[in-house]
């Protein structure tokens, strides 16, 4: 039995106090970093993350378990300063009104 495959798109990742983001989130194409954080722990409960860098090496690795393949588009600076570090794992980003920051946190 093969593994179902979602593959969700997003288009911004933002803090809702970021100057000029309401367009992005009247339209329904922005999220708030703290919303991907709580949809990538949901995700997690029910499924796992293709890898785009081997996108096979999940294939089945459950059988019937979903995998979830997240692409991010247009190329905004916002998907490798907030979403990146969410999807890493390793970094916590926090909202600051008008932007976001990377910290580190401890493994």
């Amino acid at each position: 039995m093969r593994s179902p495959l979602t593959i969700l798109c997003f288009h911004r990742v933002l803090p809702a106090e970021t100057d000029g983001a309401w367009p992005y989130f009247l339209r329904g194409t922005a999220v708030t970093p703290a919303c991907l954080r709580a949809q990538l722990k949901a995700l997690s409960r029910h499924g796992d993350f293709v890898d785009p860098r081997d996108p096979l090496s999940s294939r089945d690795r459950v059988p019937g378990r979903p995998r979830f393949w997240l692409t991010f588009d247009d190329g905004y600076v916002d998907t490798l300063r907030i979403a990146q570090p969410l999807l890493d794992g390793g970094d916590r980003v926090r909202d600051h009104g008008g932007g976001a920051r990377r910290t580190h946190a401890a493994r």
